[in-house]
């Protein structure tokens, strides 16, 4: 690969391990100083130097011929110009963002819709959403599977990153397809989305709500008994009010009333 670079500008470049980039400086006169850097570390012996026909054309080619390691990976490479101008050095910079091609290992799936149980029970109105990621580069492409039972072959639903649809009972895995091999990885996360009819769902929360209120409601009549025992019920019957069963009255506690002759 040789890839001209453009004076002050930043891009990104895919490298592979057979790689050559030349650096070119015009129109300075004297011709600019040019050097490699890969962030902060020269790169000099990397670096072949020298002239055009034209003396105000200088060139640096940078040949990375078996030298590039994944430890590139994410590092700004950078051609640098100096110029001996008067009185300061002029100095310009172009840079590369340097991206190393490797394989797509893991993929990871999630829901859009804020839950990370792969498992949902929706109506069948809501709208789901489903993303995935994966590592690799060049970026790999993406493909979400579907099937609508255990028992069924997976089957291409979506070939993007990231879906979303109305609710429909089905199991989605998400594929991602490494961009270089075509070689497919799919995702440990398996989504089941079970839709129930919104009949189906006022049932369930009428019986939820049946279900509380009885829970309550045992709560309280336990809460009364047990005042009740304990004699601290409140609402007690005044005692000029309360009928006297004479019977439950001792003898020794009787009185006699005879009329005096």
């Amino acid at each position: 690969m040789v890839n001209r670079v453009q004076q002050d500008n930043e891009s990104n470049v895919p490298l592979d391990y057979s790689s050559k980039i030349i650096c070119v400086s015009e129109s300075g006169n004297p011709p600019a100083d040019l050097s490699w850097q890969l962030d902060s570390m020269s790169l000099a012996g990397l670096v072949t130097l020298y002239n055009t026909t034209d003396e105000k054309i200088k060139r640096a080619e940078l040949n990375i011929t078996q030298q590039i390691d994944k430890s590139w990976k994410e590092s700004k490479l950078s051609c640098i110009s100096d110029h001996q101008s008067y009185p300061p050095i002029e100095r310009h910079y172009t840079y590369i963002n340097i991206k190393i091609p490797y394989s797509t290992t893991s993929v990871n799936a999630f829901s859009a819709n804020g839950t990370t149980d792969t498992t949902m029970k929706v109506d069948s109105h809501t709208w789901i959403g489903l993303n995935c990621t994966a590592d690799g580069f060049p970026e790999p492409k993406y493909r979400w599977d579907h099937k609508t039972d255990d028992n069924s072959q997976w089957k291409s639903y979506r070939t993007e990153q990231n879906i979303s649809f109305q609710a429909f009972s089905a199991q989605f895995q998400c594929v991602a397809i490494d961009s270089a091999t075509e070689n497919e990885i799919r995702s440990q996360q398996v989504f089941n989305v079970i839709t129930i009819s919104a009949s189906s769902a006022k049932i369930g929360i009428i019986l939820s709500s049946i279900v509380i209120v009885l829970v309550l409601i045992v709560i309280l009549v336990t809460g009364i008994y047990y005042l009740y025992k304990k004699k601290k019920w409140p609402f007690k019957t005044p005692t000029h009010e309360r009928g006297h069963n004479n019977t439950n009255i001792p003898e020794i506690g009787r009185a006699s009333c005879r009329e005096r002759v």
